[in-house]
């Protein structure tokens, strides 16, 4: 095939550093090559005329000897001399004497010598004998050169060919299928002599195909034309090729073969072209989660324990690795297994009960159920992050359960495969590649249970069902299928995995997976790769062979003697097929490769064109309870939460919380309306906890509104700044916002504002009461009032509740002292929740900022 082709000129080397030199030019080079070649053709072609002449010589002289006698010799001398005589111009007058052979002399002239009957009769024999043996020794030295000639090219081609010593071998298709047959024969005539002794091979080829294939009297299934060697279909098939090379089609015609013969088959369909070919709603079953046909199935349907149950779930939940070692794929399995389990036992096997089980129930519900199961500390309110995070993983890769559908007839896929030995039926898996993110999951799962539910049966040699898989890579890792590549050739199934390219088995089942996943299969059929790395491998799984090849150099020189052709041998291993074959092998052909001895070869299949007898996909709507719940704009309504209204518990307690927050803040209200005689007693209840690693920064205009009224006091207009012994500055109130505030009508006053519903846990009244030590920032600022502030390594405490932290003012406020503390405290800590609450994500640059605000506040306030 590729003699046929042109041959390339490869492009000129070229090197920075110019020409490279040489000993001699391309003339000399050429001529002194030339000249070598046709000296050696010369010693080897005079061959055949160095045969002729000595035939004809060795004819010659035999057939003179046996032809004249000794008189005859002498008169052919003499016709001879008189034609020298003549040729160099002498007298033809010349008187010469003839002696005959009995004694007679006779005298005539040198002319005339050619014409004397004697010697006309000797010469004509001599004639008759040169043409004799020329003709005899042409025909001799011909065939001596038909037979030395094409001797010499098979001795030169034989030298130079590679010589195959050991290793795999590479044939054409009719050499292989040849062999194939002559094995096939050979097996099939020891089972007619085993089950039909009485009958000869023929004989027993006639009876009816059912009652043959019983004891296995049948001819093997074919791939892309070849036939498989008897009893080998079971030993699985691997196919690699990219899109349109060639792998559907290779199926196709296996699909043909099995339902002819009354075999079942299990069907990954990603493209619907297998469903258009084979689909009979008579015969067949899909399952396709967005496709209107799928069938009705659970997985209770197909697992009745918990060994079954975790099956399924490897193949839903695959393996992550990770630095977790998987513990959240395998805690969410747990669940899984332990909730089907129980609603098992409940009688609430359905794809109804699950989801809302499971998936959208609250997770003191799932607690409830699985609570004093292996479950329990994976769902316990106690760890509810964990939890919810086991949830999470077990949703994110079961969503595809709740697309399940729940009419028509229960389908069991075990039930299925348990008749796949009665009668040919199909089970399509398929999806859209468009549906594969939320499909893979299911369609793993299905996959899965059919290849356990056929080793579930009784073992067989028969072929039963097989696994066709157009496109491995697209499913999540399959435990079952190398489970399956082992066993299932015990229990009557054979696997024909399709691989688009080596990057995606890989990552589905690693480095050591893959490679035991190929290791399985007993053929192997190589079409075109559109990758390197697949084409490597491809190669590699074709073969390598040691060969002793011959390599031929050449030698000249000035001299003759110089010049000479010498051939060495060499060993080497080399690849059968190399991956640049493999990559530019055109659509359906390829190469296929059995073991047991049988060479390699390359094929090429026919294409088939199947009519359409289904479309391939049926869009199916999606079920009600997978569409978002309708608005309630009258709030009425029975149920909440989840989907389908699971969640009525969660959405119960959150109305409570509410109410509860609305009756504190009207309580706190009514409070405010009635103060006791203490204010600092009838405020602390209102007072929320402020964490003791949070410094409250307060606004401005809501801390002045926030405040209560207090007792009237005389208005100052102006405060005074005391320094004591420490150097602390105490400011006394001499105009506050409280003050202000108390100046306005009671319509123009704000309402006071309800505290914040949100809670912390960090610190107490008792610790929020105790002085707390601030740094003020190194820079001198100044206040409002125009009074220089503290600087750097100045500390402020903050005054109790009661003024007993606090000193008295000078100017005689210390009844006054008492309530704007405690009002300055309150307002700190109401904007403490804000802030604990709303700026846990602040910079600390906003911190330094609202303290320095926060100051400005207490200068407001007195503090």
């Amino acid at each position: 095939m590729a003699a046929d082709r042109p041959r390339l000129r490869a492009p000129a080397p070229w090197s920075g550093h110019g020409e490279a030199r040489r000993n001699s030019g391309h003339f000399t080079r050429g001529s002194q090559l030339l000249g070598h070649q046709f000296s050696m053709w010369w010693r080897g072609a005079r061959l055949p005329f160095l045969v002729w002449a000595a035939l004809f010589a060795l004819l010659l002289w035999a057939r003179l000897t046996i032809v004249l006698d000794n008189g005859e010799f002498l008169m052919i001398g003499q016709r001879a001399m008189a034609w020298v005589w003549t040729s160099i111009g002498l007298s033809d007058l010349k008187t010469i004497n003839i002696t005959f052979e009995d004694g007679r002399v006779f005298q005539t002239y040198m002319g005339y010598v050619p014409y004397v009957p004697e010697v006309e009769a000797a010469w004509a024999k001599l004639i008759r004998s040169l043409a004799g043996s020329f003709l005899f020794s042409t025909i001799g030295a011909g065939a001596f050169a038909w037979a030395f000639v094409p001797w010499a090219i098979r001795r030169s081609r034989d030298m130079l060919e590679e010589h195959h010593e050991r290793g795999a071998e590479l044939a054409d298709r009719d050499t292989l299928v040849a062999r194939i047959l002559a094995n096939n024969n050979e097996k099939l005539r020891a089972i007619a002599a085993r089950f039909f002794p009485d009958m000869t091979l023929e004989d027993a080829w006639a009876l009816p195909f059912e009652e043959r294939k019983k004891s296995g009297l049948v001819p093997s299934y074919e791939i892309a034309t070849v036939p498989f060697p008897l009893d080998r279909e079971q030993n699985h098939v691997i196919a690699f090729g990219t899109t349109g090379a060639g792998k559907t089609t290779a199926l196709r015609d296996l699909i043909t073969q099995a339902l002819a013969r009354g075999n079942s088959c299990v069907v990954f369909d990603l493209t619907g072209a297998f469903v258009e070919s084979f689909y009979d709603p008579r015969r067949d079953f899909i399952l396709n989660l967005n496709d209107e046909r799928c069938e009705h199935w659970s997985v209770f349907h197909d697992c009745a324990h918990d060994g079954e149950f975790l099956a399924a779930a490897e193949a839903l939940i695959p393996d992550v690795d990770g630095a977790d070692g998987g513990f959240w794929e395998k805690a969410a399995r747990t669940i899984f297994v332990e909730m089907c389990a129980k609603l098992q036992a409940e009688g609430k096997g359905t794809n109804t009960h699950l989801i809302r089980a499971l998936m959208t129930a609250t997770l003191d519900e799932i607690y409830a159920r699985l609570k004093g199961t292996i479950a329990d500390p994976l769902t316990s309110p106690k760890a509810e992050r964990m939890a919810n995070s086991v949830r999470g993983v077990f949703n994110a890769h079961a969503k595809a359960l709740m697309f399940l559908p729940d009419e028509g007839n229960p389908f069991s896929i075990r039930d299925w495969a348990a008749k796949s030995g009665e009668r040919s039926s199909i089970l399509f898996v398929t999806s859209r590649y468009v549906d594969m993110p939320l499909n893979r999951p299911m369609l793993s799962m299905w996959m899965n249970i059919a290849i356990h539910g056929l080793m579930a049966l009784p073992r067989s040699s028969h072929i039963r069902a097989w696994f066709f898989f157009d496109e491995l890579g697209a499913l999540h890792h399959l435990p079952a299928i190398e489970d399956g590549m082992q066993s299932a050739r015990n229990y009557g199934g054979a696997f024909v995995l399709g691989v688009h390219s080596l990057a995606s088995l890989r990552e589905r089942y690693g480095d050591n997976g893959s490679t035991k996943l190929i290791s399985l299969a007993y053929t192997k059929l190589i079409l075109g790769t559109g990758d390197r790395d697949t084409a490597e491998e491809c190669s590699k799984l074709i073969g390598y062979r040691q060969v002793r090849t011959m390599d031929e150099a050449y030698s000249y020189g000035a001299h003759q003697t110089r010049d000479a052709s010498t051939i060495s041998p060499t060993r080497k291993e080399e690849a059968l097929v190399f991956p640049d074959d493999i990559t530019n092998l055109e659509n359906l052909t390829g190469y296929i490769r059995f073991r047991e001895g049988f060479p390699a070869a390359l094929i090429k299949m026919p294409y088939v064109d199947y009519p359409k007898k289904a479309e391939g996909f049926l869009l199916r709507p999606p079920p009600s309870h997978t569409l978002p719940p309708p608005a309630d704009p009258a709030g009425d309504g029975e149920e909440g939460g989840g989907r389908d209204g699971t969640d009525t518990k969660l959405a119960e307690d959150e109305q409570r919380r509410e109410d509860r927050v609305a009756d504190e803040a009207r309580q706190g209200q009514a409070r405010r309306a009635e103060p006791g005689p203490d204010a600092a007693e009838w405020r602390a209840p209102e007072e929320p906890q402020r964490p003791d690693n949070v410094i409250p920064f307060p606004a401005r205009a809501r801390a002045a509104a926030a405040q209560p009224a207090p007792p009237e006091r005389p208005v100052e207009s102006d405060r005074t700044v005391q320094r004591d012994g420490d150097g602390k500055a105490r400011a006394a109130r001499a105009d506050t916002p409280v003050a202000r505030e108390e100046r306005q009508p009671d319509a123009q006053r704000p309402m006071p504002e309800t505290p914040s519903p949100r809670r912390t846990t960090l610190g107490s009244d008792e610790e929020l009461q105790r002085p707390e030590p601030v740094r003020d920032k190194g820079a001198v600022r100044t206040g409002d009032a125009g009074q220089d502030r503290p600087g750097q390594g100045t500390e402020r405490t903050a005054p109790g509740r009661d003024g007993e932290r606090g000193d008295s003012d000078p100017n005689g406020a210390d009844s006054n002292s008492a309530d704007s503390s405690s009002a300055g405290q309150l307002a700190r800590r109401e904007a403490a929740l804000d802030f604990g609450s709303d700026g846990d994500t602040h910079h600390h640059t906003h911190h330094a900022h609202d303290l320095d605000a926060g100051r400005d506040d207490d200068q407001d306030l007195g503090l």
